[in-house]
């Protein structure tokens, strides 16, 4: 099936911005949250504070299931953070394990820098990096929101670190109005806060309803066209029974028309409307167009070029020399991928062959095209031969990499026509990559037999699981009014969907 959808990841990247923003709450006490998808209890979240010798541990542990055509895809992610008692980060550590699929990070804190480590797909990555400059944990966040105070009206900027990550998400908070909330028929009278965390693709907005110590007792984060609801509870209720819910199904958009094979190998112009602030990227084969009214129409064309660029990449352009750079789930310098790549493209000295050889390469070598892997690196990719359209593209991404050919992850929409969709026309999530050949970036897809067509939307680029949080925002706003063919004709379905 073509699609290759990652809305697991972004099931599981919703809960982390929510988790971030709810402050600690009393020390020695394990609180608990119910993780609710659409009305759907499928999940929890546990909290425990400590407070010894002048440093909070906080530990908390989320656990849930979701499924996707069927599949059962467990989820479970473990994080503790150490701080001064004025909110000083010391250290962290976290480890999330999706479908099987394991990923760590750790490090120590001291004289502005972070050391530690990150582990994926069986390889261990040390790291030396700088704190980024006011970026706090839990503890401290919450110090920051007292500090702040709870008046009506009250806003100010913030970062909050995610460890898992290892970088800053930028965080606006303003404070709402006391309100009346219902916490599983325990009503309390909490204050409403706004929390805004920017990403790639646009912002992910949570209200979330604190107590007078600034405990978060519910957050509400609209996801996927539903919402996604973690609210107080007691233990027996968190660890109790769960429901499943097909996030597959929720995480598209509707097509106004049919789109053949043939439509998808020329030019396409899709005329879209958004309800709400949304940034459509543009590079050499996707242009942006926005009206007057907002209105966006986005060109889309076949990812082909004349060639004639040679093998490795010799500029010096920052963004490009990135580009070749390894990273925690693109691991190029892996030495099992450098080889596989090197067999790959044989003789070829030119970028676009080689590139387009080891598309084929990726399509071929992961023969289990499987819905149960959440987020692998290329490295465990490589090794297990299986996975959705993320795990296509990072490993594509990895093996040109090695190779000297300047690749970044792309994430958008991808067109679907498929009875697992009830014959419905649609688009759905996915994940493919960008290579920068000829003073150009041209689009390769390693998931369907056929490769890249004009049947992709690129809404951004990244190869963390943090880079696709935009897609959140994407389903149930997002919409398809029109698409034109390359003669700026609109395209009409005889058969109807």
């Amino acid at each position: 099936m073509r699609s290759r959808l990652i809305a697991l990841t972004l099931i599981v990247l919703a809960v982390i911005p929510a988790v971030a923003a709810a402050q600690d709450g009393p020390a020695g006490e394990t609180t608990y949250m119910a993780v609710i998808l659409d009305g759907k209890k499928i999940g929890y979240v546990s909290r425990t504070r400590t407070v010894e010798d002048g440093v909070v541990t906080t530990t908390e542990t989320s656990r849930m299931t979701i499924s996707r055509l069927g599949v059962d895809l467990p989820v479970l992610a473990s994080v503790v953070l150490r701080e001064t008692a004025d909110g000083q980060p010391l250290s962290f550590k976290t480890t999330t394990n999706v479908a099987g699929m394991t990923q760590a990070a750790e490090g120590t804190v001291a004289g502005g820098r972070i050391t530690g480590t990150t582990e994926s797909g069986g390889m261990t990555r040390q790291v030396d990096k700088p704190w980024p400059e006011g970026a706090l944990l839990s503890h401290g966040l919450r110090l920051l929101q007292q500090a702040k105070g709870l008046e009506a009206g009250t806003s100010f900027d913030t970062s909050i670190f995610s460890p898992d990550q290892m970088t800053a998400l930028p965080l606006s908070i303003t404070v709402g109005e006391a309100e009346e909330v219902d916490l599983f028929g325990r009503v309390v009278e909490l204050t409403a806060i706004q929390t805004t965390m920017d990403g790639p693709m646009g912002a992910i907005s949570s209200t979330e309803y604190v107590d007078a110590e600034c405990t978060a007792l519910k957050s509400v984060t609209p996801m996927l066209g539903v919402s996604m609801e973690m609210i107080a509870c007691d233990k027996a209720y968190a660890l109790g029974p769960n429901e499943t819910i097909d996030v597959m199904m929720k995480a598209t958009v509707d097509s106004p028309v049919r789109l053949s094979d043939q439509d998808r190998q020329h030019p396409l112009t899709y005329h879209i409307s958004f309800d709400g602030d949304l940034t459509v990227p543009a590079d050499d084969g996707q242009s942006v167009t926005v009206g007057d009214d907002g209105a966006i129409a986005v060109t889309v064309r076949p990812g082909r070029t004349a060639g004639h660029a040679g093998l490795p990449y010799r500029g010096k352009d920052a963004a490009l020399l990135a580009a070749l750079e390894p990273t925690r789930f693109v691991e190029s310098d892996n030495e099992d991928i450098a080889a596989a790549a090197g067999k790959a493209i044989g003789g070829t000295d030119g970028a676009y062959a080689a590139a387009a050889k080891l598309e084929a390469f990726v399509n071929e070598h992961i023969d289990a095209k499987s819905f149960g892997v959440g987020y692998a690196s290329a490295a465990e990719v490589f090794r297990s031969k299986q996975g959705d359209c993320s795990e296509h593209a990072v490993l594509l991404a990895a093996l040109c990499r090695s190779v000297g050919i300047p690749t970044e992850v792309v994430v958008g929409i991808l067109y679907v026509d498929s009875p697992v969709y009830g014959d419905k026309p649609l688009f759905g999530g996915h994940a493919w990559v960008r290579c920068y050949i000829d003073g150009q970036w041209v689009h390769f897809d390693a998931t369907p037999p056929d490769g890249f067509d004009t049947g992709h939307i690129m809404l951004g680029v990244g190869d963390k699981p943090g880079d696709l949080l935009g897609l959140l925002n994407v389903f149930g706003n997002f919409h398809i009014m029109q698409i034109d063919g390359p003669d700026g004709q609109p395209i009409t379905t005889t058969d109807g969907p």
